[in-house]
C-alpha cells in the first residue's frame, strides 16, 4: 500500500523529491532482559523534526535493533529503539530536511554507534526502488546486529549476527514486538495520515479474518499472560522481564 502511494505521486509529478530519513537517539537505547520503551517520547521527538521540515507526505516507523556486538549496563544486550521515515514532496524538500537535521540534532542523545543522530538519503525513484524502499519500512527485526569500530581513520560498520544463540534472541524480539501495537509504532503527517489509517484498517480487518475460526483469539491484554505462560519453558529466558511500554506521557 505504502509502495503503491509513492509510486502514484512519482507518476503524477516526476519532479517530486523522495527521502529517507533515519532517526537514532541513546535515549531509546535499553536492555533486552529488562525493556523500557517510551514509544510515546520516541515518536514526539521524530514528529517535531517532521513538523519542521512540513513535508507533503510522511509516513515513519518506530523498530528496534538487538546489539550482539555490546552488552547493557543493566544486564543483557543493547536494544535500541530508532525510526524510519519515508518523505516525499516539492524540489528542495531534503535540501530543507537537511537544514532542519543540523539544528535538531540536538534533540538525540549519542548512540552506541556514534551514527548520525538524523540521517537523511535520497531515494532513488524508480518504481522497483521505491517498492524496495517502501518494504524496509516495515522489515521484521531479523537480524541482530554487530558494530565495529573505526580503526587507522576508517569508517566503522555494521553487519548482521551469526552467532549460534541467534534465534533466541530473535523470540526475544518477536516477544517485545508483540507487545507493541502495530498502530502506536506507526506517525504520519500530510497525506500519509489518510494512508496510514488505511494500513491500520486493513491490517485489523485480516487480524479478525484470520482469527475468525480459532478457539481462543487473544485480547491485547492477554498477550503479556501469554508469553508468562511460556517463558517458564525456556530455560535461557528466566532472565527475561515483561517490557515496559510507554504509550502515553
Amino acid at each position: 500500500m505504502l509502495a503503491a502511494s509513492l509510486i502514484s505521486q512519482v507518476r503524477n509529478n516526476a519532479e517530486i523529491e523522495v527521502g529517507m530519513i533515519t532517526f537514532i537517539s541513546g535515549d531509546d537505547s535499553s536492555s533486552h532482559l529488562n525493556p523500557t520503551i517510551n514509544l510515546y517520547g520516541s515518536l514526539k521527538r521524530m514528529k517535531k523534526v517532521v513538523g519542521l521540515i512540513r513535508p507533503d507526505f510522511l509516513l515513519g516507523a518506530f523498530e528496534l535493533a538487538l546489539f550482539n556486538s555490546h552488552g547493557h549496563p543493566d544486564g543483557g544486550q543493547v536494544l535500541q529503539g530508532h525510526g524510519h521515515a519515508i518523505i516525499a514532496g516539492k524540489p528542495g524538500l531534503l535540501r530543507r530536511a537537511e537544514q532542519v537535521a543540523i539544528k535538531q540534532k540536538h534533540r538525540f542523545t549519542p548512540n552506541i554507534t556514534g551514527a548520525k543522530a538524523i540521517d537523511i538519503k535520497r531515494v532513488d525513484t524508480s518504481e522497483i526502488n521505491l517498492a524496495r524502499v517502501a518494504n524496509y519500512l516495515f522489515k521484521p527485526p531479523y537480524k541482530c546486529m554487530n558494530w565495529n569500530p573505526g580503526k587507522d581513520g576508517k569508517p566503522g560498520h555494521m553487519n548482521g549476527s551469526e552467532k549460534g544463540d541467534r534465534y533466541i534472541r530473535y523470540l526475544r524480539l518477536a516477544q517485545i514486538r508483540t507487545m507493541m501495537r502495530f498502530e502506536d509504532t506507526l506517525f504520519a503527517s500530510g497525506t500519509g495520515v489518510k494512508l496510514r489509517g488505511e494500513i491500520v484498517s486493513f491490517l485489523r480487518g485480516l487480524a479478525k479474518k484470520e482469527g475468525a475460526h480459532g478457539t481462543a483469539v487473544l485480547h491485547p491484554d492477554a498477550i503479556a499472560s501469554f508469553w508468562a505462560a511460556i517463558m517458564p519453558e525456556l530455560p535461557r529466558s528466566k532472565q527475561w522481564n515483561l517490557p515496559i511500554i510507554k504509550t502515553r506521557h
